[in-house]
């Protein structure tokens, strides 16, 4: 489910476009759970690849959790450590957007098996930020854009490796 953090970033590259200034200042909650407040001006990390490593970091990230998502999620519910490798993308124009798909290899190099339930992908923004009234100008922001339940799970057996496709894209509706 895309998250308002993904809503809040398209409103300020819609709004802060083209302008010398920065306009609006929106609410984020970091994956930490800490309230930050950014403009989202520029994005830094947003590359749809495996996140270098698990909790705060920018890329795809993997769980076990199984509650449904809401826009209010904020971050993965039960990460799991994976191996992972991006073995081929795809991007899409729809009729009326678009859709990028990453075709990834999990391996579980662990020694009991693994199951992902959940998929998530984290992005970087920078731009002028504040907490608390503090300044912290070209801070990174580490925030959840989506995070998805897959249909059926998948259990990785240790020393196996299994294959999956995450699709993240939208649709534009002419009103």
């Amino acid at each position: 489910m895309i998250t308002n953090h993904f809503k809040a970033l398209a409103a300020s590259l819609l709004f802060n476009a083209g302008t010398s200034g920065l306009y609006g200042m929106y609410e984020y909650k970091t994956v930490a759970g800490t309230t930050k407040y950014a403009c989202g001006y520029t994005i830094t990390a947003t590359k749809m690849d495996i996140a270098a490593s698990t909790g705060a970091s920018a890329g795809i990230h993997f769980g076990s959790g199984t509650t449904t998502p809401t826009a209010a999620d904020y971050g993965i519910e039960t990460e799991v450590q994976v191996s992972a490798t991006v073995t081929g993308t795809t991007f899409t124009k729809t009729t009326n957007g678009w859709q990028k798909s990453v075709d990834i290899t999990l391996t579980n190099t662990g020694e009991s098996a693994v199951t992902i339930a959940e998929v998530a992908f984290y992005g970087s923004i920078r731009g002028a930020a504040s907490e608390g009234g503090t300044s912290a100008a070209n801070s990174d922001l580490i925030v959840m854009f989506d995070r998805t339940l897959l249909d059926t799970p998948i259990t990785i057996p240790a020393g196996s490796a299994a294959t999956m496709t995450y699709a993240l894209g939208t649709e534009l509706a002419a009103s």
